[in-house]
C-alpha cells in the first residue's frame, strides 16, 4: 500500500520498471503499480509533513496566499473569475465574479444568495429580512434559539427556507413570525421547526394576515402561547394557506384562528380548540376539537378530526362536509342554528355521534356506543338521507325536528332500544323512513307525542309504533295523500 514519488534522477528500484520522473509507485504487496499523476494533483508527503502539487512536470509545495492590496491597487488588477484579495481599505475579503469585487461576509447561521449563487451571510432573522427584497429567499443553516423578545416579519414576497434546522423563541412574550400581505404575492414558508415555548400563555408563534399566499410545506410550528396559528386576513377566506403542523402545547380555548383558507395541514390543538372564523379547513387532520364560526360561513371539509380533551370533536355553525369526526369524551358532531352537515360522518363513544339543534343534516353516518346515533333537537332541525346507528340507546332521538329518508339501526337488545324515539315533539315529521332493532319487545317508533308518520318500514319488533299518535292523513294506493 505504501506509494512512493520518483522525484529525482537517481537510481531506482529495479521492479519500478519504466517509471517516469514525478510518477507516483504504488506496492500492491506483489508488484509495484506505476501511476502517472494528472496535472494539480495534490500529494501528502510524509517526510516532510507538507502539501505538494503537481504541475505537470514538478512537485512543489505550494506557496503564496491571498494577496492584500489597497483599493486603488485592488481596481488596477487584471483578475479572473474567482479570484480574491483581502481589501486593506475595506478591511474585507473580495471575490472578484466576472464584472466586480464582490464583499465576501464569511460564514453565518442565516443567508440570502445572490443571482449567481454568492451568499452574503447574517445572524439575525432580523438582519436577513432588512436586507432582503421580493424574491430572495432566506436559508437557514444552523439551529437558532432566542431569549428575547423579538417578531420576525416576512416580507412580501420574501421566502424562508429553514432547510431541517429549528428556530426557538424561549420565554419571549410576543409573536415569533409575522406575515401580512395584501397583494396576493406567494410566500415560501419551509422546511423546519418554529419552537415558541416558555412564553407564560402569551404572543402567537405565527400571525398571517391580509391576503397572504403562504405554502408551508414541510414546516412544523409548535408554540404554548396564546395561538400557535392565527390566520387573522382582511376578511373571511381571503387569505390561502398550504401545508404544514401547527402543535399547540399549552393551555385549553382557542389556539389557533382561521380565517383564510388552509389546505393539507395538520393540527394538535391539545387541551384547546381550532376556531374557525369565516375561513376554511380543507383535506386536513386534526387531533382535537374545532369550533366552526357562523359569522362568516365558515367551511371544514374532506378533513378528519379526532377530538380532544376540551370538547365535541365538531361544534359547527357553518358547514361540515365530506369530514370524519370521532370522540371519545363528547359528540362527534355538534350542529348549531345555523349549522349544515353534509356526507360526513360523526362518531362517539361518549355521547351523541350527531347532534343538531336547528341545522340540516344531511346524507351523513351518526353513530354512538353511549347515547344516540343522532339527536334532533329543535323544530327547525332536519335530517335527509341520513343513518343512524346505536349499541347503547335508541338509534335516534328526535327531541324536535322532522327526518326523512333516514335510516335507524338500533343493536340494544332491551326493550327501550328503539329505532326512533319521540319526546317534546309534538308536530314531528318522519318520513319514509327504515328501521332496524334486534330487540322483538321495542319499537320502530315509540314516544307519547302525536305527529305525521308516513312511509315506515321495519324490521325485529313485533309492534311497528309504540305509544305516538299518527296523524297522518289517509295513504292511497299510489302511495298519495295529504299529511
Amino acid at each position: 500500500g505504501d506509494i512512493y514519488v520518483l522525484s529525482s534522477g537517481a537510481s531506482v528500484n529495479a521492479g519500478w520498471g519504466t517509471v517516469a520522473l514525478g510518477d507516483w509507485v504504488r506496492y500492491d504487496g506483489t508488484t509495484w503499480n506505476d501511476i502517472t499523476p494528472q496535472k494539480s494533483t495534490l500529494c501528502y508527503n510524509e517526510a516532510s509533513d507538507g502539501l505538494y502539487s503537481y504541475d505537470g512536470v514538478n512537485w512543489n509545495a505550494p506557496s503564496g496566499g491571498i494577496a492584500s492590496v489597497t483599493s486603488a491597487e485592488k481596481a488596477a488588477l487584471s483578475p479572473s473569475i474567482g479570484d480574491f484579495v483581502y481589501d486593506t481599505d475595506l478591511s474585507s475579503l473580495q471575490r472578484y465574479n466576472g464584472s466586480a469585487w464582490i464583499t465576501q461576509a464569511g460564514v453565518g447561521v442565516l443567508g440570502i444568495a445572490s443571482n449567481i449563487g454568492e451568499y452574503t451571510y447574517y445572524s439575525t432573522y432580523t438582519l436577513a429580512m432588512s436586507a432582503a427584497v421580493a424574491g430572495d429567499t432566506v436559508e437557514q443553516f444552523g439551529n437558532i434559539t432566542e431569549t428575547s423578545n423579538v417578531t420576525i416579519t416576512i416580507k412580501d414576497g420574501v421566502s424562508v427556507n429553514m432547510n431541517g434546522y429549528t428556530y426557538t423563541t424561549d420565554g419571549s412574550t410576543v409573536g415569533a413570525f409575522y406575515h401580512n400581505d395584501s397583494g396576493y404575492e406567494q410566500t415560501r414558508f419551509q422546511n423546519g421547526t418554529v419552537r415558541h415555548i416558555n412564553n407564560g400563555g402569551a404572543g402567537n408563534a405565527l400571525t398571517i394576515g391580509g391576503e397572504s399566499h403562504m405554502d408551508c410545506t414541510g414546516l412544523i410550528v409548535i408554540s404554548d402561547g396564546a395561538y400557535c396559528l392565527n390566520f387573522n386576513t382582511n376578511g373571511a377566506q381571503r387569505g390561502r394557506l398550504i401545508g404544514g403542523s401547527y402543535i399547540h402545547t399549552g393551555g385549553s380555548g382557542w389556539n389557533h384562528i382561521i380565517e383564510g383558507n388552509v389546505y393539507g395541514a395538520y393540527f394538535n390543538t391539545g387541551d384547546g380548540a381550532v376556531r374557525v372564523t369565516g375561513g376554511s379547513l380543507d383535506n386536513c387532520r386534526i387531533d382535537g376539537s374545532v369550533f366552526i364560526s357562523s359569522a362568516a360561513s365558515g367551511i371544514i371539509s374532506n378533513s378528519r378530526v379526532i377530538g380532544g380533551s376540551f370538547s365535541h370533536a365538531i361544534s359547527n355553525e357553518g358547514t361540515v362536509f365530506n369530514t370524519y369526526a370521532f370522540s371519545s369524551l363528547f359528540r362527534g358532531i355538534s350542529n348549531g342554528t345555523n349549522g349544515l352537515v353534509e356526507n360526513s360522518t360523526g362518531i362517539s363513544n361518549a355521547s351523541d355521534g350527531i347532534y343538531s339543534v336547528a341545522g340540516t343534516v344531511n346524507n351523513s353516518r351518526g353513530k354512538s356506543t353511549a347515547s344516540y346515533g343522532i339527536y334532533m333537537n329543535n323544530t327547525n332541525a332536519y335530517a335527509n338521507g341520513c343513518i343512524a346507528e346505536s349499541s347503547a340507546s335508541a338509534a335516534i332521538r328526535l327531541n324536535l325536528g322532522k327526518i326523512y329518508n333516514c335510516k335507524a339501526i338500533c343493536t340494544f337488545d332491551d326493550p327501550s332500544g328503539d329505532g326512533i324515539f319521540i319526546t317534546q315533539n309534538n308536530g314531528f315529521e318522519i318520513i319514509d323512513c327504515y328501521v332496524t332493532v334486534v330487540n322483538s319487545s321495542a319499537f320502530a317508533v315509540d314516544g307519547n307525542q302525536s305527529g305525521i308518520i308516513s312511509g315506515l318500514k321495519g324490521k325485529g319488533m313485533t309492534t311497528l309504533i309504540g305509544t305516538t299518535t299518527n296523524t297522518a292523513g289517509t295513504i292511497d294506493t299510489f302511495g298519495n295523500g295529504i299529511l
